[in-house]
C-alpha cells in the first residue's frame, strides 16, 4: 500500500512497531522507501527496504550507498510471532548502519562509498513488488540524524 511522499535524508532514523502474525514463503515485503519509483537495485531504489526472508520472521534490511544500491545489514535474530517489536534502523554519517530490535543492537555494519543524498520519495508498507508479509506495521517515525 502506498502511504505517500516523504524527504528522505543520507543518514537517517526509521523507527516502527513490527507484528509478525505468521509467515509467507518466497520474500515477503514489510516497509519500502523509494525515491526513483524501483524496486532493486540502482542508488535511491531502496531508502530503506524491509523483507522478511522466505518462511521465517528474519529480516532483510537494505539502503543505497555508493557502493551498492542494495547494501544491507540483515540481523540474524528472528522476530518472536504475534510479539510487539520496536524496529530502529539507524543509518550515520559515517556510514555506520545499525539495526535494534527493542532497543537491543541486532545488526551492525560499515556501507561502502558515499551515502545516498536526501531526495524526494514515496513510502510503501509493503511495496507492489513483492508478497506482503503476515505482520502488521504501526508507529512509523522517519527523521535526519
Amino acid at each position: 500500500t502506498r502511504i505517500g511522499g516523504i524527504t528522505t535524508f543520507s543518514s537517517y532514523q526509521l523507527e516502527f512497531n513490527l507484528i509478525f502474525t505468521g509467515v509467507v514463503g518466497g520474500w515477503s515485503n514489510i516497509l519500502h522507501i523509494t525515491a526513483t519509483g524501483g524496486n532493486c537495485c540502482n542508488q535511491g531504489d531502496r531508502l530503506p527496504g524491509i523483507w522478511a526472508f522466505s518462511g521465517t520472521t528474519r529480516l532483510h534490511i537494505r539502503t543505497a550507498s555508493g557502493a551498492s544500491g542494495n547494501d544491507g545489514c540483515d540481523p540474524g535474530q528472528h522476530i518472536t510471532l504475534n510479539k510487539l517489536t520496536a524496529v530502529k534502523i539507524m543509518v550515520h554519517q559515517n556510514r555506520q548502519m545499525q539495526v535494534f530490535f527493542d532497543n537491543v543492537n541486532v545488526c551492525q555494519r560499515q556501507l561502502g562509498g558515499e551515502l545516498y543524498p536526501s531526495r524526494p520519495a514515496t513510502l510503501w508498507v509493503s511495496d507492489p513488488w513483492y508478497s506482503s508479509s503476515n505482520a502488521q506495521v504501526s508507529d512509523i517515525k522517519y527523521k535526519k540524524l
